[in-house]
């Protein structure tokens, strides 16, 4: 039996002591292992009534403070007295309903060996929405300064808390636990009236939480980021340890002379010496779009590696989340991810890896007999992302899109990341797709609006797509001489041009914007990757917007 509890449940308290006793009782009926868990009351010194109430099967105890502290404050005591590896921010109008509820989050840590890792239960208001009795660990505090700000005044800590990991989530390290069947009962609800049931907050309190809490933003991007170097620095010193096992038991020097050594960069079909290349089939769930696909590529493909990533019980996963698993899984040189319904035809390796060569690290192919515009880049069946994976194997997808969205946005992350991105169609290599869209991938109206209100999140409204684009503008310019911007637009661009136009009343066009950029390339392959890669990205990127007039990004 453990002497000191892993678990630290922190209870700020005051004159309520029959919820108190009902919160205590609760505890200890549901507790599954109740010697690794202890109770931290926060009691005010003048409150005589809150002293004395005690678990039976639960250490409990007491931290006396003065009266009328902040709950920043009183959190703060409770942090500094609790001895657990983990910590738990509760309150005592609360009742567990949930037996085993402490091995539950407990094992929720042990799946994280570093501890940075946000847990949260249903309180029956909130659920998922709201984290609002947070569990994280010590390593986690100590990191953060401490538990929470001390100057909260009531509102706010369980959002600063969660902000921090969804910070952190935008790096790529998505650290937060959401446990819909552990029920923590919060009664700290509304009782008259038409509002009997639903949580009323004090306006006064939260007009000064609220603006605390949008000045720390910095602070808690600062936090973020140092959670991010703990996690990157045991990542890489786990794969040094990796990669030092590997060399020590390595087979012989002529051994390891095998075909697969060589990066191949073969760019006519019939070349002795063929790139290593998986192609990945992604399905929402199964269809007859898939049989099509393999038959296809098996009949015009050699010396391929296979991945199917295929839902059968048709249980929704986002289409980031499958992406990320492929790019990690395969060990060759090249990955070509292909739609349901696609047709390949004879020669089309070749053909599609000579798109990513030199500066292109990443290639969107659309099939020329079937241009689509409703979704982007990439919009269901028929278009293919090539990619070159030795440069784009740490470049992670963003796992919040559940749509095509996924490959605009890594698109965007390739060229931020200081690489090239080719948007082309293919004329005769790759057919037309047999079926559309929703049959395949089940994107519906509400996903595609969803990612399209995250999208403008992301990109527009932070200011990335106009500092990605100035950037590679700067960088093409400086390969050429100016010339005269009057030249004739493309439906595309024009297209372009009008949603620019709607989202940023009164400034340049963008169609000003990318033939003057154009007409700075001289050399003519630039050029080319600048006509169709940035130009066409942009062209797509835009089209996401057509049917938003005045964008509102979600909060």
């Amino acid at each position: 039996m453990p002497t000191t509890p892993e678990l630290s449940l922190i209870v700020p308290t005051r004159e309520r002591p029959e919820r108190l006793r009902a919160f205590l009782h609760s505890l200890d009926a549901t507790a599954e292992c109740p010697e690794r868990v202890e109770v931290i009351l926060v009691i005010d010194e003048d409150d005589v009534q809150s002293v004395r109430h005690q678990c039976q099967r639960i250490s409990t105890r007491e931290v006396m403070v003065p009266p009328r502290q902040t709950m920043g404050s009183l959190n703060t005591a409770g942090y500094e007295a609790a001895r657990g590896r983990y910590l738990m921010l509760l309150n005592d109008d609360v009742v567990a309903r949930t037996t085993g509820w402490d091995q539950r989050i407990l094992d929720c840590f042990k799946s994280t060996p570093d501890d940075i890792l946000l847990v949260h239960v249903n309180d029956g208001l909130f659920g998922e929405s709201l984290c609002t009795f947070p569990i994280v660990s010590r390593l986690f505090c100590e990191m953060a300064g401490g538990i929470c700000p001390r100057d909260y005044l009531r509102y706010r800590i369980d959002d600063h808390i969660e902000d921090i990991f969804n910070l952190l989530g935008l790096l790529g390290e998505r650290r937060v636990i959401y446990l819909p069947d552990v029920l923590f009962e919060h009664h700290n609800v509304a009782t008259e009236g038409d509002r009997r049931g639903s949580y009323v907050p004090s306006e006064s309190i939260l007009s000064v939480d609220g603006p605390r809490f949008d000045a720390l933003r910095a602070e808690r991007q600062e936090v973020a980021f140092r959670l991010y170097q703990q996690i990157q620095e045991r990542a890489k010193k786990l794969r040094d340890q990796q990669a030092r096992a590997v060399l020590a038991t390595a087979p012989h020097a002529f051994t390891l002379r095998t075909p697969e050594r060589h990066r191949v960069e073969a760019r006519q079909s019939g070349s002795r010496k063929d790139p290593s290349l998986t192609i990945a089939i992604v399905a929402r769930a199964p269809c007859k779009g898939v049989q099509i696909t393999l038959d296809s590529v098996r009949a015009h493909t050699s010396r391929y590696q296979l991945i199917l990533v295929e839902d059968k019980e048709r249980v929704e996963t986002r289409r980031g989340a499958k992406l990320n698993r492929i790019l990690q899984g395969t060990r060759t040189d090249y990955l070509v991810v292909l739609a349901p319904g696609t047709r390949v035809r004879p020669g089309w390796v070749h053909e599609c890896l000579a798109k990513v060569t030199g500066e292109i690290a990443a290639s969107f192919l659309v099939p020329h007999e079937r241009e689509r515009k409703t979704l982007g880049i990439v919009s269901g069946p028929g278009v293919s992302l090539i990619l070159d994976r030795t440069r784009c194997r740490y470049l992670p997808f963003d796992e919040v899109y559940h749509s095509g969205f996924a490959d605009v946005d890594f698109g965007l992350r390739v060229l931020e990341a200081g690489f090239g991105v080719l948007v082309d169609r293919v004329r005769g290599v790759i057919g037309p797709a047999t079926l559309g869209a929703t049959e395949s991938e089940g994107w519906t109206t509400t996903h595609l609006d969803a990612d399209r209100a995250y999208f403008f999140q992301s990109w527009e409204a932070k200011g990335r797509f106009n500092s990605l684009q100035n950037r590679w503008s700067e960088h093409l310019a400086g390969n050429g001489t100016a010339a005269s911007a009057n030249s004739s637009l493309d439906p595309l661009t024009a297209l372009a041009n009008d949603i620019w136009e709607r989202l940023h009343p009164g400034q340049p066009s963008l169609a000003t914007r990318l033939v003057r950029t154009a007409r700075h390339v001289k050399n003519r392959g630039v050029r080319c990757f600048q006509e169709r890669g940035i130009r066409g990205l942009m062209v797509r990127v835009f089209q996401q917007f057509r049917r938003v007039r005045t964008p509102t990004p979600t909060t």
